[in-house]
């Protein structure tokens, strides 16, 4: 799935949003709707990118064994699940992660989103994974293709499908290729070094073949290297993008080839090794796209227009940096050449270098330390290298402060983080806020984790982790509001429950009342207003208020 969208689990969380087999679902592990490539875990997901006037829609689902063989009994079975997921008929008792399922499948369907769907199907992929590293059955490729065809013929709404085998090989290669722990060997002869720029280790501006550029974004599968582009500043744009469609029309005439080097604005390439081999040939490691996301598309959908005769030279920038700040810089100006949305680029303002400042300083004399990451993959190939579920982007950021600070738990199941950015922007990431709450909120949440982790909080409530954070927050500081996010007062209150929170024993205490509130005001909810699955609960924006409620009447807290 990271293959498809690389940002897919920066938040930790996002696996039990895919993961569907909680409940022991039959044949089926994982399951994850891709529109234009991103994964979508909510309706509001899928309204973002309804912005963009098409929906490219994947369903992906996944079954995976540990055994180092293939039954094809199994992949029968994980097939026929698959079907029943899209039989509306299915009168079979259902869980409530195949619910979930279905609830997505429905929504992509609905009117308002098929007529995007510029008159191709959904594709469905299967992908049946194990430790094989070949198949012995010489009957298995034709039970795949039979089984790709069963599947098409009984759903009608999907076109392309694919049942495809996932092996040894495949899953180490491809963590490789998502963590950007590759080399790539390019010849670019065609190139002027610049003179010395302070903070840059050299930097060449030239051209390359389209042979050579292929090689930096195409995977050893022959797909799309997607996590080479910095997708928080703009994604793929599609091809019916009026400038996309001027790319294709260049690179589908072969007369127009060579001046594709005079009608391009180029790609900008930012590496944090850049190391020549031998004459012409260089090794480039850890980089990434900052400038250009719109031309590799193009050029990668194009490419069996290019052979030895007829090819096109792509001008480049090579940055060789290892600089976050000129980093940043970089990708800003660059971007800032063709319209992209404030909030885009919100990582990378003063506030955020000095948030996550804070978190480095402060983590470092912390129990526990955590990382603000302003750019993809920031800690991934560090040499002390950081454990994932320590790393808070800003996406994750947006959704502890959302709802651990600000209240509103229930916009994080329904919104899209950019969404709760916009319309936020007035009451996070401002000057004179104090850093200590944004570290507190994703504190909580990372503790949250911890305790489950270790056992001492139920599985059960992590659908509702931003709802038992929010209400520990107010037992911790005793009121609903936590107030101005500028006094002195806070900084020194969030600080001295950073350190409360480091104690095991309080710790236990603060969340086991969270979680007994959270149940008394579910109960007390559902009374009223008749009972809702737990992912529906976390939705209301009532709920919020019933759980406001009863900590004021229960005098849990002060009536502040």
């Amino acid at each position: 799935m990271s293959k498809i969208d690389p940002e897919a689990f920066s938040d930790v969380s996002v696996f039990q949003s895919v993961d569907v087999d909680s409940g022991g679902t039959f044949g089926i592990d994982a399951f994850g709707l891709f529109v234009n490539d991103t994964l979508i875990t909510n309706s509001d997901d899928l309204e973002y990118q309804r912005k963009s006037k098409r929906l490219n829609v994947r369903f992906v689902f996944i079954q995976t064994k540990r055994s180092s063989s293939i039954d094809s009994g199994d992949v029968l079975k994980f097939s026929t699940a698959v079907k029943d997921v899209f039989n509306e008929e299915l009168q079979l008792p259902e869980s409530d992660d195949l619910a979930r399922v279905r609830e997505l499948i429905r929504e992509v369907f609905l009117p308002e989103n098929s007529r995007l769907f510029g008159g191709v199907k959904p594709r469905c992929e299967l992908y049946f994974v194990t430790t094989a590293s070949k198949s012995e059955d010489a009957f298995l490729p034709s039970l795949l293709r039979e089984q790709e065809k069963s599947l098409s013929d009984s759903v009608d709404e999907i076109g392309d499908t694919s049942v495809t085998l996932i092996g040894a090989d495949y899953l180490i290669d491809t963590y490789s290729e998502i963590e950007n722990r590759y080399d790539v060997d390019i010849v670019f002869d065609k190139n002027v070094p610049c003179e010395r720029i302070e903070g840059v280790e050299q930097a060449f501006i030239g051209y390359l073949t389209a042979g050579e550029f292929l090689k930096l974004i195409t995977s050893k599968d022959g797909e799309l290297r997607r996590n080479i582009f910095y997708e928080n500043v703009r994604d793929f744009q599609g091809e019916e993008n009026s400038v996309n469609t001027e790319i294709s029309e260049t690179l589908s005439v072969p007369e127009m080839l060579d001046k594709f080097i005079l009608l391009n604005n180029g790609v900008t390439i930012v590496a944090k090794k850049f190391l020549n081999l031998r004459a012409n040939e260089y090794q480039i490691s850890d980089y990434h796209i900052v400038n250009g996301c719109q031309t590799s598309n193009m050029i990668f959908k194009h490419k069996a227009n290019f052979d030895q005769e007829i090819s096109i030279r792509v001008p480049v920038k090579i940055i060789h940096t290892n600089s976050n700040d000129l980093i940043s810089k970089i990708v800003r100006s660059t971007n800032r050449q063709t319209p992209v949305p404030d909030e885009a680029f919100a990582s990378l303002e003063k506030f955020h270098k000095r948030l996550q400042d804070y978190y480095k300083t402060f983590s470092s004399t912390a129990s526990e330390a955590l990382f603000y990451e302003r750019r993809s993959k920031e800690f991934a190939n560090t040499e002390s290298r950081v454990e994932r579920t320590r790393i808070i982007n800003l996406h994750q950021q947006i959704r502890s402060f959302a709802s651990v600070i600000l209240g509103e738990p229930h916009l994080i199941q329904t919104r899209n983080p950019v969404t709760i950015l916009r319309n936020q922007k007035e009451s996070m990431f401002q000057d004179g806020h104090h850093y200590s709450t944004y570290y507190l909120s994703s504190l909580l949440l990372f503790l949250f984790f911890r305790l489950e982790e270790k056992g001492d909080l139920d599985g059960r409530y992590e659908i509702s982790r931003y709802w038992i954070c929010w209400i520990a927050r107010m037992l911790a500081f005793n009121r609903i509001d936590i107030g101005p996010l500028n006094s002195k007062r806070l900084d020194q209150e969030c600080e001295r429950i950073i350190q409360e929170v480091s104690n095991e024993d309080y710790l236990k205490k603060l969340f086991e009342k969270a979680c007994h509130i959270y149940e008394a005001a579910k109960d007390s909810y559902i009374k009223e207003n008749g009972r809702k699955r737990n992912g529906e609960l976390v939705k209301t924006r009532e709920f919020r208020d019933e759980v406001k409620a009863l900590m004021m009447k229960r005098a849990y807290i002060n009536k502040k």
